[in-house]
C-alpha cells in the first residue's frame, strides 16, 4: 500500500479506492458469468486495452448499445478485418 511517510496508515482515499476496485472486479465477474463469456476472454490482448480506453474517456463514458454495436461498429470491424486478410 502506498504510504506518504514510513509507518503511516493508508489514506482514507486509498481505502475507498480499494472498495471501488473490489466492486469493479465483482461487476466484471458478473458480466462474464451471466453472459456466458468464457473466462479465458481476459487473455485477449484487447481486454485490458478496452478498460484503459474507457478510463481515458472518463466517468461519463456510455458503452455502445446493442444496436450500435451490431450495426456500424461491427460492420466497420468486418471491413477492416477483410482488408487486413486481403493484404496477407
Amino acid at each position: 500500500m502506498p504510504r506518504s511517510t514510513l509507518g503511516a496508515q493508508p489514506s482514507i482515499k486509498y481505502m475507498l479506492k480499494a472498495k471501488e476496485r473490489e466492486e469493479t472486479y465483482k461487476l466484471v465477474g458478473w458480466c462474464l458469468l451471466w453472459s456466458g463469456i468464457p473466462f479465458n476472454f481476459v487473455r485477449n490482448p484487447f481486454y485490458v486495452s478496452m478498460f484503459e480506453a474507457i478510463f481515458i474517456v472518463g466517468p461519463g463514458y456510455k458503452p455502445p448499445t446493442y444496436e450500435k454495436l451490431r450495426g456500424h461498429i461491427l460492420q466497420n470491424e468486418k471491413v477492416d478485418c477483410t482488408r487486413r486478410l486481403q493484404d496477407l
